[in-house]
């Protein structure tokens, strides 16, 4: 017998079908949607379990996992809810609490709610009495409260169809007189207005007209001011750009001028040297021929409404000074023929690496 009990403790002991074990254990996780769901919420509970078991009635550590955990409840495959003997044993005892607490609750419910109805018919009992009564007392008094309300209204009536009549003629002349002087009083009103608009739109008039003649010279200056500070930071670009670009040519032409003597040299010398790949253009630009500051010209145009407008004069155009014809600025070589083409600096590199292939 006792091992049999020792058997039925290693094993698990409690065996219980999928809907069996949900109905009697859903009180323990309400929010649980199946068994699956309340076996892991029951896992859950299990290290708590445990930790309050006494130490004589603790599992064996051999129904420990792997992990750490313990294996006290599963899952069959054949629709059953397996359990340890002591899980059991405990789950049982949650389920009995809940259901305690809960059935107090419902008794508490049920009993507050039945003296609640004993407590409303009381109550209304109370109601009707209280009711019964006061009709009882007030029965005399809404006699003679009926009687005066009957005969309070003709009397205020009449004192009001009186006061109310006099009234009535007070207010009919009061506001005849009231509105007659009111009516005056705006064509008066109404007349000054219009005289005083009258007199405010020619003087807007007349200053707006002095205005505008006044201004037409001042502005007529700022615009030219303005378009000759353009011409001239046009002028003065124009300047510095032709400067960066004669530089550029005169360096360009000491490069080339450098690498054309030596090449020369090489040809007359035969001396075979390493060419470095890059080489250095220096030479003599000619001179650079700035146009004259009469050759920007602006043009510009305005429209003037106030006074009698001027038609603008068109500006006479000056014709830029032809450039002159052949080889650069000086005007060497044919006219309408361009420079000939030189060879490029790419070129001139293979062809030395050729003439060294060749010596080698």
């Amino acid at each position: 017998m006792l091992d049999t009990l020792k058997i039925r403790r290693a094993g698990f002991a409690m065996r219980l079908s999928y809907q069996q074990f949900f109905d009697e254990y859903h009180v323990l996780d309400v929010h649980a949607a199946d068994e699956h769901a309340l076996v892991e919420s029951v896992k859950a509970m299990v290290p708590g379990i445990v930790d309050a078991l006494p130490d004589d009635a603790k599992p064996a550590p051999d129904q420990r996992n792997e992990d750490g955990t313990w294996d006290a409840i599963r899952i069959g495959m054949k629709g059953l809810v397996l359990a340890r003997d002591w899980l059991d044993r405990e789950l049982e005892h949650k389920r009995k609490e809940i259901l305690s607490v809960s059935a107090v609750i419902i008794q508490a419910s049920y009993r507050a709610a039945n003296n609640k109805k004993d407590y409303t018919r009381q109550r209304a009992a109370w109601d009707i009495q209280s009711s019964l009564r006061g009709v009882q007392n007030t029965a005399p008094y809404e006699r003679l409260r009926g009687t005066v309300l009957r005969i309070m209204p003709e009397m205020h009536a009449f004192t009001g169809r009186v006061i109310a009549a006099r009234a009535a003629d007070t207010a009919l002349f009061t506001a005849a007189r009231n509105e007659m002087n009111a009516f005056i009083e705006d064509n008066k009103r109404l007349e000054r207005m219009e005289a005083d608009e009258r007199k405010m739109a020619a003087a807007e008039d007349e200053y707006s007209w002095k205005l505008m003649d006044a201004t037409f010279g001042t502005r007529v200056a700022e615009d030219k001011r303005q378009y000759l500070t353009m011409a001239e930071t046009a002028y003065k670009q124009a300047m510095e750009t032709s400067l960066a670009v004669k530089d550029f040519i005169e360096t360009t032409d000491r490069k080339g001028a450098e690498s054309d003597s030596r090449w020369q040299k090489m040809q007359t010398e035969g001396v075979v040297r390493a060419v470095p790949l890059v080489r250095q253009y220096k030479s003599e630009a000619a001179a650079f021929s700035a146009p004259s500051k009469d050759a920007y010209r602006f043009k510009y145009s305005f429209s003037y409404k106030g006074a009698k407008a001027v038609e603008p004069k068109a500006a006479p155009v000056e014709e830029a000074p032809p450039a002159p014809a052949g080889k650069g600025p000086g005007g060497k070589g044919p006219p309408g023929k361009g420079p000939p083409k030189e060879e490029t600096f790419i070129e001139k590199v293979e062809g030395v690496a050729e003439d060294i292939a060749a010596l080698v």
